[in-house]
């Protein structure tokens, strides 16, 4: 199997793929929650070039850190199955493009001990720490790479999309001791968005079913499937929508990216299944489901039949006149156009997914840990921060005067 750019997509795009148990041991009576792999063709557009400099490095990446241990850990189940995938297979390059279409999933299982047989016996071997350091050592050896393909590529990142309004309907527990029954949302996109600047632009309606994710009587969170689109009037315009995200009480679950590679023309004003065949999506909730947990959708891109973005009107603030006296950290966390410089400029690549540069700038103890670190890199023109190139010299005066005043 050749590496390709469909593998590479699913590995940058908003890390990563769908969590399931599609182990050798859960065949649950319950509910289907095994991860089929989808049957959908559709691609997504890449930076000319970034692909092909970067394919080379993940393929030598997985050779030496991860295809050592999947192919002696999970031989049972992915060299030929029952598992989904054939990460485990002896040859890296066949093994490699089923271990990057599962990345994320791959990770969490393998420090999970009710995943499999082989998993329970290594960390009752290992012990759980220090499992987890292993797996999280061999994952922040593919943090650089990752970041140069972001870069290259300029991969929309998660929140900078188009986001609807969170809504919760009752009817989702409700129906929980019935696992035929799905419950469906449904966002109008002419009135349903975060974004007040996008209303009355986009003439379409999305929605996704859902229910409550159980196995052997334990709920595990809630399941997603059949995400559908339609325009809303016979006359209105054809739509291209990339890349769904979903939301949970305004988390976004970096997990469930089954929707990562949709890519989907909208032209019809009776829904289309916009992923049709590809595997359930499960976010799994640790705290007790309610009924008013809400849910919200969020699309990467849209665009016209022409390929124009719809896009936000832009709010130009021109910085103060003077700086401020002090800044705290929730300020450079906050969206404040002026104030929230870690939040504008830093929190794509620094975050709890990318971790570029191996630290989470949105962890506050983190952040403060290396605030001189990033004051310096900020002002530093041979090597900038962001790579982009320097801030403004107003940005880096608002970092400077939160160093000075103890990165509190």
């Amino acid at each position: 199997m050749k590496w390709n750019v469909s593998f590479l997509a699913a590995i940058i795009l908003t890390p990563i793929l769908l969590i399931g148990f599609q182990n050798c041991g859960f065949n649950s009576p319950e509910i289907n929650i095994t991860d089929q792999a989808s049957t959908s063709t559709q691609s997504l557009s890449f930076k000319e070039g970034c692909e092909t400099k970067i394919m080379a490095k993940y393929q030598n990446l997985f050779a030496t850190t991860y295809h050592p241990f999947l192919s002696d850990t999970c031989k049972r189940c992915h060299t030929s199955g029952p598992g989904s995938g054939l990460f485990a297979f002896p040859d890296p390059s066949i093994a490699g493009p089923h271990f990057i279409s599962r990345f994320e999933k791959i990770n969490q299982n393998a420090v999970n001990s009710r995943h499999a047989n082989e998993i329970a016996d290594l960390i009752k071997q290992r012990g759980q720490i220090q499992q987890e350091a292993f797996i999280q050592n061999l994952r922040s050896q593919w943090t650089t790479i990752n970041t140069e393909y972001v870069k290259c590529a300029d991969v929309p990142a998660p929140g900078e999309g188009v986001i609807t309004i969170e809504k919760s309907n009752p009817a989702i527990l409700a129906s929980m001791n019935n696992p035929a029954t799905w419950t469906p949302i449904e966002w109008n996109l002419m009135t349903d968005l975060k974004d007040t600047t996008l209303r009355n632009k986009i003439s379409a309606t999305i929605q996704i079913e859902i229910r409550v994710a159980r196995y052997n009587g334990t709920i595990w969170g809630y399941e997603f499937r059949n995400p559908s689109a339609k325009i809303n009037m016979p006359s209105a315009p054809p739509l291209n929508l990339k890349t769904l995200r979903l939301y949970i009480n305004k988390q976004y679950q970096s997990n469930v990216t089954t929707y990562a590679l949709l890519d989907k023309i909208v032209s019809s004003d009776t829904y289309l299944n916009l992923a049709p065949g590809s595997a359930l999506g499960l976010a799994v909730i640790p705290t007790t489901l309610v009924n008013t947990d809400t849910f919200s959708l969020e699309i990467a891109s849209i665009s016209d039949a022409t390929g124009v973005s719809i896009e936000p009107t832009p709010v130009v603030v021109p910085p103060p006149s003077t700086l401020p006296a002090t800044v705290t950290y929730d300020q450079l966390i906050s969206n404040d156009l002026n104030l929230g410089v870690f939040k504008n400029a830093c929190s794509r690549c620094h975050n709890a997914t990318s971790l570029g540069g191996g630290f989470d700038i949105t962890n506050p103890l983190v952040a403060k840990a290396m605030a001189q670190k990033i004051f310096l890199r900020t002002r530093d023109a041979d090597n900038p921060m962001p790579q982009s190139g320097l801030m403004t010299p107003f940005s880096q005066d608002i970092i400077r005067i939160w160093v000075d005043g103890g990165a509190k």
